[in-house]
């Protein structure tokens, strides 16, 4: 069945009448969604056939199922791990092992497969310098506590900052003036100096003033700094671990303390001119920022990390950065356009500002929304929510107070402010007294309320104030998770670089930063190349791609579906039909497409006889003729991979054989919560269901919120193990895993635990000679690793790197087994490579054998006539544990939920097989396609 979203042009639609659902159950469907349709819609219709699908399947997902599942430790785990689950948002969890990656399987050999190509990488060499002494810092403890304790004695960085500035002017005085001024602290405990304090038994103190703006100085504005020796850093030891020496290796403490003293020094002069964002090494200006739709704007910045190399020195890694901010001002001026109200232009790229719009923000700030606010006189519930939700945490100002403090907001009150009353205690014998809102702001600061039908603020120990005396602070981040299609599409057009505009612009913040006019680096002995490390790639050559008549080379990662029949054929379609539910799609256009449609299908060699999953499509582009083509064959490839067929072959017998088993797994966490509890985890494997590995069964897990271990990982490559054995007739004897979604910190506290449940489900088979061999690989995405080729001759027609470039020389780790590759041709903006990591090898890959799996894996993904970015395994993970997020949080997990701080990183009760038993039968069906 077609079903075409009558939802043209709106975000909001009815549900589909329960009264249709008989109907629609009993026809298998292909349904049409112009491009603006509603993901709600779309949700209930695909959940009515994944809970009655009447599909056949024999590799449905079983599992034990848990007690309290919210509160039992992790299966497969030993008890002396369970307690690593609940710290790996830490990057002190197995920090060593980790970052370094000791315990990983060494490099084999370097690759030498593949056409040679000199490029450069956004990575800048670090000399040390031969002075006497140079690269000996000094590390000292610091603690800041105020004069006169408070119930609360917390105090955020932007205030020990503040004070530690005001220490280094206060106390810079002989003996100690180059301690101070060539010291770098990393505002918590640590301050790095080149030159040592003068310490009196073993310690100093002093009390620090810093009087705030508009407040007289007095006790709570006094703070006792005390410094303590911590430990001598040996900048030495970070080269020696560059140039594989194998005692530094072993010296990991010395390796990982250079690293971090370094980080925190060239963090010192950026944190002063920029506003980092995060603790990931992010900076950002307001300068040249671009507006987009919803009260935000597109800030510009740099990402900066000193890291470790292959080549002998240490590297300071420069790549641009972009970020969604809400624009500072009026918070009043603000809400139409973050709610859709304003109705006006708003700046728009390319143009100063909208039609009538103001001026746009101080202090080099972005240009101003257009349109006006008239009638935004109240809010509805579900747009305090949405307010709630877009703006929790974000500072603001209060120009009536005289001072300058920052505060956050906490929530907008669902009542107006003309509701809300409160008690005022009375001073001086006085007695108590209730009074509104409106009457307490007209007595106490002479102001009256304007628009008192709109909600307060709510912000600090539940302090409330008019939303109209709001003014946001720069730099407020748009929740990542809350940015709008629109906005994603703007900031992709801002971000997109070609190749050639990416370099140039991390040159000209090589230029901005000017490390070598910066006494403190010099002062360390550092010195930062001008330009980037150059190093030569390879280019790997392209498999061949097997269709069931024709077989030929891909052309720089793509191909053509022209005149070819598809490998292996899926279920026969045996009956079908079309329900049009957009006006826009008519009897008309639908009997001209139909027809052609199933020419297409015919003709890729599709028996057009069984039902199928779900197929969605765009309304607007069955009614254009430019593209028709092209745009059938995309819809058949994925029609062809839900009934169970085969698009295209990649010839893997070099490394597959009838036993060997391939699985990839992800996990998606939930979107940051507004305070209340945290939604789960979705945790996805995704596995061959015989030794071609080119169907696969899925497993799907809910979990603890923000853990990325896979908690059960061992009961769902059971059930991978017991398909597999159904289909090839024994169990695997090889298993090649590709683990996606593991941040850089995390990589050996994940694999020791996620390899251990893989033997412990092939241990649970009960046959002590069945100990199958594993491979497990990372594949990491979330990097700022780019390359430029030198020569003209080596790139495509988008300006980048030609598909299948790997590199495995100078910018990767000095002892492992590591590569980056990019198997595909970029389309927009800089390809970036995968990073994988081989931490686990009992199959003997060497370096050749590895990178060309990996890149003829990228030519199989079942929807598509190119090169994927990723391993297919570790795509469909991806692909679908993003799906599920639909089924797993709802609307009703965006409200905030009052919770004491101690329950605030807790994760709601939750089913694991939540999702699994929503999916049935259909869940090996490839309806994520």
């Amino acid at each position: 069945m077609i079903l075409v979203n009558p939802l043209s042009g709106s975000s909001h639609g009815r549900p589909i009448p329960p009264s249709s659902y008989p109907y629609i159950r009993s026809t298998p469907h292909l349904i049409v969604f112009p491009s603006s349709s509603s993901s709600s819609l779309f949700d209930s219709l695909h959940l009515v056939f994944w809970n009655s699908a009447p599909y056949s399947s024999t590799s449905s997902i079983v599992a034990i199922p848990r007690q309290s599942p919210s509160k039992m430790p992790p299966k497969g785990l030993d008890p002396g791990l369970e307690g690593v689950i609940s710290q790996m948002d830490e990057l002190s969890l197995a920090l060593k092992d980790d970052f370094l990656l000791q315990g990983a399987h060494p490099r084999p050999d370097f690759g030498k497969a593949g056409q040679p190509v000199k490029v450069e990488a956004n990575m800048f060499p670090i000399r040390l310098s031969q002075k006497h002494g140079a690269g000996t810092v000094y590390h000292y403890d610091v603690s800041i506590a105020r004069v006169v304790k408070t119930p609360n004695d917390k105090m955020p960085k932007n205030l020990t900052e503040k004070i530690w500035a005001a220490a280094c002017r206060q106390e810079a005085g002989a003996p100690d003036k180059l301690a101070f001024e060539n010291s770098a602290y990393d505002l918590m405990k640590s301050v790095y100096t080149a030159n040592q304090f003068n310490l009196e038994g073993g310690r100093r103190q002093f009390v620090v003033s810093l009087p705030e703006e508009g407040r007289e100085l007095d006790d709570r504005s006094r703070f006792k700094v005390t410094l303590k020796m911590a430990n001598t850093v040996d900048l030495q030891s970070i080269i020696d671990f560059c140039k594989s020496d194998k005692q530094a290796e072993q010296n990991a403490n010395a390796v990982l303390t250079a690293i971090q003293a370094g980080n925190i020094l060239f963090r010192d002069d950026p944190c002063k001119r920029f506003h980092p964002m995060g603790a990931r090494g992010k900076f950002f200006s307001m300068d040249r920022a671009e507006p987009i739709s919803g009260g935000a704007v597109v800030a510009k910045g740099f990402y900066q990390s000193f890291r470790p190399t292959s080549d002998g020195l240490p590297a300071l890694q420069l790549s641009n950065a972009f970020t969604a901010m809400f624009k500072p001002g009026s918070l009043m001026a603000l809400i139409p356009q973050i709610l859709g109200m304003d109705g006006g232009g708003g700046g728009g790229r390319g143009g100063p500002r909208g039609r009538g719009g103001p001026r746009g923000g101080g202090r080099g700030g972005p240009p101003g929304g257009g349109g006006g606010h008239q009638g935004f006189d109240q809010l509805n519930p579900h747009q305090i929510r949405q307010l709630t939700k877009l703006l929790y945490g974000a500072k603001f100002t209060l120009p009536y107070k005289k001072t300058a403090r920052t505060f956050a907001i906490k929530k907008f009150t669902p009542q107006s402010a003309a509701e809300i009353s409160f008690v005022v205690q009375g001073k001086d014998g006085s007695p108590s007294r209730k009074s509104s809102i409106l009457d307490y702001y007209l007595q106490q600061f002479n102001i009256r309320i304007q628009k008192p039908r709109l909600p307060c603020v709510v912000y600090g120990k539940n302090f409330m104030v008019p939303l109209e005396l709001v003014h946001l602070c720069e730099f407020n981040p748009v929740p990542f998770a809350c940015l709008s299609a629109n906005q994603a599409a703007d900031m992709i057009k801002v971000a997109a670089q070609r190749p050639p505009d990416r370099a140039a612009t991390i040159k000209q913040w090589r230029q901005v930063l000017n490390y070598s006019s910066l006494p403190k680096i010099r002062a360390w002995g550092l010195e930062v190349a001008p330009s980037m490390i150059q190093l030569e790639g390879r280019i790997l050559q392209p498999p061949r791609i097997k269709y069931k008549q024709r077989e030929f080379p891909a052309m720089n990662g793509a191909w053509n579906l022209k005149d070819t029949h598809f490998a292996r054929p899926g279920a026969p379609l045996k009956a079908w039909g079309v329900l049009s539910l957009d006006r826009r799609v008519g009897n008309a256009e639908l009997g001209e497409f139909i027809p052609f449609l199933i020419k297409q299908l015919r003709g890729y060699g599709m028996r057009l006889k069984a039902m199928f999953p779900t197929q969605c499509l765009l309304g607007q582009k069955i009614t254009q003729n430019r593209g028709i083509d092209q745009y059938c064959g995309n819809v058949a490839m994925k029609i062809q991979a839900k009934l169970g067929g085969v698009t295209h072959e990649v010839n893997m017998t070099d490394t597959f054989t009838k036993t060997t088993l391939m699985i990839g797994a992800d996990v998606t966490h939930p979107p940051p919560g507004n305070g209340g509890l945290l939604q789960p985890s979705i945790a996805v494997t995704v596995a061959g269901t015989d030794g071609e590995n080119i169907r696969y069964s899925i497993g799907v897990r809910l979990q603890d919120g923000r853990v990325e271990i896979i908690e059960d990982l061992a009961n769902m490559v059971v059930e991978h193990i017991k398909v597999f054995e159904r289909k090839a007739g024994a169990k695997p004897q090889r298993i090649l895993f590709f683990r996606d979604g593991v941040s850089e910190g995390q990589y050996m506290a994940v694999t020791k635990i996620e390899v251990e449940a893989v033997k412990k489900a092939a241990a649970s088979f009960g046959d002590p000679k069945y100990k199958p061999t594993v491979t497990f690989i990372i594949c990491a995405k979330r990097h700022h690793m780019r390359f430029f080729a030198l020569a003209p001759k080596d790139v495509d027609r988008t300006g980048n790197l030609k598909a299948g470039f790997v590199v495995d020389r100078k910018v990767t780790h000095p002892f492992a087994f590591d590569f980056y590759l990019q198997a595909h041709a970029g389309l927009q903006g800089t390809a970036r490579p995968t990073h994988y990591v081989v931490l686990i090898d009992e199959n003997g890959f060497n370096a050749d054998r590895m990178q060309n799996l990996c890149n003829k894996l990228c030519y199989t993904y079942a929807r598509a006539t190119r090169a994927v970015s990723i391993v297919p395994v570790a795509y469909y993970a991806d692909v679908i544990a993003n799906q599920c997020r639909f089924l797993a949080y709802t609307a009703d997990d965006d409200t905030t939920a009052e919770i004491s701080s101690g329950q605030r990183d807790k994760t709601r009760t939750y089913d694991p097989l939540q999702i699994a038993k929503r999916l049935g039968s259909v869940a090996n069906v490839a309806w994520y396609m």
